[in-house]
């Protein structure tokens, strides 16, 4: 009788030391097993997460660079400074020659920013959507009318006023006849340099003869885009370094003065920029502006290398490849 009432005693007052150790050491596996669980889930959250934003930034970047990319037609055959990974212009555009014997590094162009070759920046210049109307420049408005002379033998003097010479320009385009602005004269016909010997390099891509020049009051003032632009006839190689040399200077096609086309532009330059607190890098773009590129435009972070893309020498299509880092999170 006093076994069993010791039994029932021992049962009522709660469990034995080696019951609440296993218990104990049940809960502790079970807490372990949760936590990881849990650290898992948190893991895999974050990095989709990640992957997301990534996926964000890439879907954006491709965008922004595409729109950019998509009125670049004045860099072509114009811009120079942008050597590919091959050493060549990446702007060069030879469309009248053939290049069916060309070797796959002359045929395409690749240009890769890329931090570990030291290849950060890439220039490159836009039409301006400021720009509503195409405009045709008649170089006799940048002058001043001469005298009559009765002496037919003898040339009337040319005296040079202005581009914008009785608001010429500005009154028909006010949006782009605006101080700073980047404006282009150009003839739309390709042009090669041609040797003393009369001799022409048709490997080399042709230019036309172009000035560009910011908005200086009523007139341009010569602009190289930071020495990214040739201020050089394509023919003779001499300097044009003003307006009135420029027309002085423009080709004629077949005893004629061919049509000068007014193109306003803007001028930008990519980024790979380093960050100062690590080893990764930015993605930005700068506008050209008054002589200097500032107005930063940060584009996407974490970005281990661009590369730019042109499968033809002949067409003025550029393909965009952007590597961001991805996460490490595990």
């Amino acid at each position: 009788m006093k076994k069993k009432t010791l039994l029932k005693h021992r049962s009522q007052n709660g469990f034995t030391l080696v019951e609440v150790i296993l218990v104990t050491a049940m809960l502790a596996v079970f807490s372990i097993l949760a936590g990881t669980i849990l650290k898992d889930i948190y893991g895999l959250t974050q990095l989709n997460r990640d992957q997301l934003e990534t996926e964000t930034d890439l879907t954006f970047t491709m965008r922004y660079l595409s729109k950019l990319f998509k009125d670049a037609g004045p860099s072509f055959n114009y811009v120079i400074g942008n050597l590919d990974d091959s050493g060549r212009e990446f702007f060069d555009q030879i469309d009248d020659v053939s290049t069916a014997g060309w070797s796959e590094a002359e045929f395409s162009r690749t240009l890769t920013l890329d931090p570990k070759k030291n290849r950060l920046h890439f220039y490159f210049l836009t039409f301006n959507a400021d720009q509503k109307d195409q405009i045709y420049y008649n170089p006799v408005n940048a002058y001043q009318l001469p005298e009559p002379n009765m002496n037919m033998n003898v040339s009337a003097p040319l005296v040079y006023s202005a581009l914008n010479n009785k608001n010429v320009v500005s009154k028909f385009a006010p949006d782009i006849w605006v101080n700073n602005n980047l404006l282009m004269l150009k003839v739309p016909i390709p042009l090669r340099y041609v040797a003393v010997d009369g001799t022409v390099n048709m490997n080399m891509a042709p230019r036309m003869h172009s000035f560009l020049g910011s908005v200086r009051g009523g007139d341009l003032a010569i602009d190289n885009f930071a020495g990214h632009v040739s201020s050089k006839h394509p023919v003779t190689n001499q300097v044009v370094p003003n307006v009135d040399t420029y027309l002085r200077t423009v080709p004629t096609v077949g005893g004629a003065s061919p049509v000068i086309e007014l193109v306003a532009v803007r001028g930008y330059r990519i980024s790979l920029q380093k960050r100062s607190e690590s080893n990764q890098y930015d993605l930005y773009s700068y506008e050209y502006h008054n002589g200097k590129f500032d107005r930063p435009f940060l584009i996407a972070t974490k970005i281990t290398s661009v590369s730019f893309k042109r499968e033809s020498i002949g067409l003025p299509l550029i393909r965009i490849n952007v590597a961001i880092e991805k996460s490490k999170r595990k």
